[in-house]
């Protein structure tokens, strides 16, 4: 099973720092390019790792992190209905299996 985090913000390297704590390694990405996260994922242990978001969307379980506003223009509206929002005000966090980015 392959993650994904994408948005790399507070919340974004906190999830990452869940995985670290675990030893599982997740994908890292952002509209930035990877080397330039490659300083906060490095600080956040070797399971972190950044990727192009292209990339970072090939996993089994992507984690979205980005401001609630973001999703509309970045998600295919078939995988707004497999998400989890856990807080829909500001932030999203949610969950979608890569099956459903095909739908």
């Amino acid at each position: 099973m392959s993650y994904a985090i994408v948005g790399f913000g507070a919340v974004g390297q906190a999830l990452a720092r869940m995985f670290a704590r675990k030893g599982i390694e997740v994908a890292v990405a952002s509209t930035h390019q990877p080397e330039a996260l490659a300083p906060q994922a490095n600080a956040i242990g070797p399971t972190t790792v950044p990727k192009t978001l292209k990339d970072a969307l090939e996993a089994d379980i992507v984690m979205l992190a980005v401001p609630y506003r973001q999703l509309a223009g970045m998600v295919p509206f078939a995988v707004l209905a497999n998400l989890i929002a856990i807080t829909p005000c500001a932030l999203v966090i949610a969950v979608a299996v890569r099956r459903s980015w095909s739908r």
